[in-house]
C-alpha cells in the first residue's frame, strides 16, 4: 500500500514539476521563436518523447538511410517528411492572451519533446509539440528556454503537425520484407509443406545464370524458362507487409505460430543479407460468404507472416505477394509442366 502511495506522489510531484517549466516567467526564460533547423543534412539524430514514456530515437546511418531505436530500418518516406517539417516550420501567431494558460496546461500535461542533433551530444535544438488549434490549420509548440507558446504552421499546408511527432514506434519503422534489384538477388527459395511438389530455389552461379532447383527431389531443372526466371526476380524491388496484428491474443498468435505455414519464404541478398518468412492462413472474422451462400473460412485478401523468426505477427496482402509466391511449375517449360 505504502509503494502505491509512493507512485501516486511522485506522479503528482512530476505533473507539478512540468507545470512549473512552462510556466516559469523569471528573468532567465524569454521569447523565442527559432524553431526551424534549415541545413537538415547537418541534423544526425532526432529524438521525440511522448506520453506514456513511448520514446523513439531516429539515427542516420547515411544520407538516406536511417536507423529506428538503434535496431530497425526507419521509413524513408516518413523521414522525409518529418525533415521538410523541421526545415520548413514557421511562426503563424503567437497565442491570444486569453488562451495562453490553457496552451501551457496541455504542452504540459500533453507535449511531445523533440530533441535535434547535428552533432555532439547536447542538442541544436529541443522544443515540445502539441495539439492542434481549434480550426486544425496550426500546431500550438514551445521552445525550449521560451517562456511563450506559439501557433505553428507548414506555408501552403492546410492541417496542424503533431501526428508528423508520432512516437509509435512501429509508424516509423521501414515495412520492406525485402527490396533488392535483380543483381543483388543470391538466392530465392520458397517451400510448400503441404505440396511439397511445387517448393523450389533459385540460386545466382555468376555471369548473369541461375540454377533452378526442384526441392522435392533435390534436383536441379535445366531446360527451364529462363526468361520467366529472369522476370520473377526483377520482382523484388519494393515487397512490403501491410502492418501489424494487434487484435488477436498471445495464446492465438502462438497457435498461429505453431501451426503448418502455407510457405516459407527465403531471400539471400549478395551481401549475405537474409529474409525469411513464413506465411499463414488468415481466418475471415467478416462473417462473409461467397456466391453460393457459403461461409468464406479464410481472409482472401490477406494472409499472417512472420519475419525472421520475431515475435511480431504481421498481415499481408494478396494482390502483393502473388507474384512473389510461385511455384516450380511456373517455371517449367509447357511440356514439363507439372
Amino acid at each position: 500500500m505504502k509503494t502505491k502511495y509512493l507512485i501516486i506522489i511522485i506522479i503528482l510531484l512530476g505533473s507539478f514539476a512540468a507545470y512549473k517549466y512552462f510556466t516559469q516567467t523569471n528573468s532567465t526564460i524569454t521569447e523565442r521563436k527559432d524553431f526551424a533547423v534549415k541545413d537538415t543534412a547537418a541534423i544526425t539524430k532526432v529524438f521525440l518523447a511522448g506520453k506514456n514514456e513511448k520514446q523513439v530515437t531516429l539515427t542516420r546511418l547515411s544520407k538516406s538511410q536511417w536507423k529506428v531505436n538503434g535496431t530497425y530500418k526507419a521509413r524513408k518516406d516518413l523521414v522525409k517528411v518529418l525533415l521538410k517539417t523541421i526545415c520548413n516550420i514557421e511562426v503563424k501567431s503567437p497565442v491570444a492572451k486569453a488562451a495562453r494558460e490553457n496552451v501551457i496546461k496541455r504542452l504540459a500535461s500533453g507535449a511531445t519533446k523533440v530533441e535535434i542533433y547535428t552533432d555532439g551530444e547536447e542538442p541544436n535544438k529541443v522544443y515540445y509539440v502539441g495539439g492542434a488549434t481549434q480550426n486544425t490549420m496550426g500546431t500550438y509548440m514551445l521552445l525550449e528556454n521560451s517562456s511563450e507558446p506559439f501557433i505553428i504552421h507548414l506555408p501552403y499546408f492546410f492541417g496542424y503537425l503533431t501526428t508528423r511527432y508520432t512516437t509509435d514506434i512501429r509508424q516509423w519503422r521501414d515495412k520492406s520484407v525485402i527490396s533488392l534489384e535483380f543483381k543483388d538477388i543470391k538466392k530465392v527459395q520458397i517451400e510448400y509443406p503441404e505440396v511439397s511438389e511445387q517448393s523450389f530455389s533459385i540460386t545466382n552461379i555468376g555471369d548473369w545464370s541461375y540454377e533452378l532447383k526442384a526441392l522435392n527431389t533435390d534436383s536441379i531443372v535445366r531446360d527451364h524458362d529462363s526468361t520467366a526466371l529472369k522476370i520473377y526476380l526483377t520482382g523484388f524491388k519494393n515487397i512490403q507487409y501491410e502492418g501489424f496484428e494487434q487484435k488477436i491474443t498471445k495464446a492465438a498468435k502462438d497457435s498461429i505460430f505453431n501451426s503448418t505455414p502455407v510457405n516459407i519464404f527465403t531471400c539471400i541478398g549478395i551481401n549475405g543479407e537474409e529474409v525469411v518468412m513464413k506465411s499463414y492462413l488468415k481466418p475471415d472474422y467478416e462473417d462473409r460468404v461467397d456466391i453460393d451462400g457459403n461461409p468464406i473460412i479464410y481472409d482472401v485478401d490477406r494472409m499472417y507472416a512472420r519475419i525472421n523468426n520475431t515475435d511480431e505477427l504481421v498481415t499481408i496482402q494478396y494482390y502483393v505477394f502473388d507474384e512473389i509466391f510461385l511455384g516450380l511449375g511456373n517455371f517449367l517449360k509447357p511440356e514439363d509442366k507439372i
